[in-house]
C-alpha cells in the first residue's frame, strides 16, 4: 500500500517541478510584479509627446506649488470633490498616467487602482513621480 502512495507523490512532485520549470523558461511567460498597477517611465520618449491625461495624486498644497502642465488633481483625501473634473475631460480609451511625489510614494498606485475599479482604463503610474518629471523637463 505504501508503494502506490509513494509513486503518486513522486509523480505529483515531478509534475509540479516540470510545470514550474516550464513557467520560468517559457518565452511568453507572465511578468510577475509586486503591484497590479502598470508602471511607465520616460525612457525613449519626451514627456510632452505623450497624449495622455495626467493625474496628480499628491496633496492640494503640493499640486498648487507645481504640477505637470494640464494635470488634474485627484487624491484620496479629495476623491469625491476632484473626480468630476477628471470625468469632464477624460475620453474613453485615453491613457491616464497617475503620479505622486517620488518612487517611494504609494498614493499614485492607490488612485490608479480606484480609477481602474470604475473602469477608467488604461491607467499607468509614472515611475519616479513628480521627481522624475522635474529631472526630465
Amino acid at each position: 500500500m505504501k508503494k502506490p502512495l509513494g509513486q503518486a507523490l513522486l509523480l505529483w512532485g515531478l509534475s509540479l517541478f516540470l510545470a514550474a520549470l516550464s513557467l520560468a523558461l517559457h518565452p511568453v511567460r507572465p511578468v510577475w510584479t509586486r503591484s497590479d498597477v502598470l508602471r511607465i517611465t520616460f525612457s525613449g520618449i519626451h514627456p510632452e509627446q505623450l497624449q495622455v491625461l495626467w493625474v496628480d495624486a499628491r496633496s492640494r498644497v503640493d499640486y498648487e506649488s507645481g504640477h505637470i502642465p494640464g494635470a488634474i488633481l485627484l487624491n484620496e483625501d479629495e476623491w469625491d470633490r476632484c473626480l468630476p473634473a477628471l470625468l469632464a475631460v477624460w475620453q474613453p480609451g485615453q491613457r491616464i498616467i497617475v503620479y505622486c511625489s517620488d518612487r517611494g510614494c504609494r498614493a499614485s498606485e492607490s488612485v490608479a487602482r480606484r480609477l481602474k475599479s470604475i473602469q477608467l482604463t488604461p491607467v499607468f503610474v509614472l515611475d519616479g513621480g513628480w521627481d522624475a518629471w522635474q529631472k526630465k523637463s
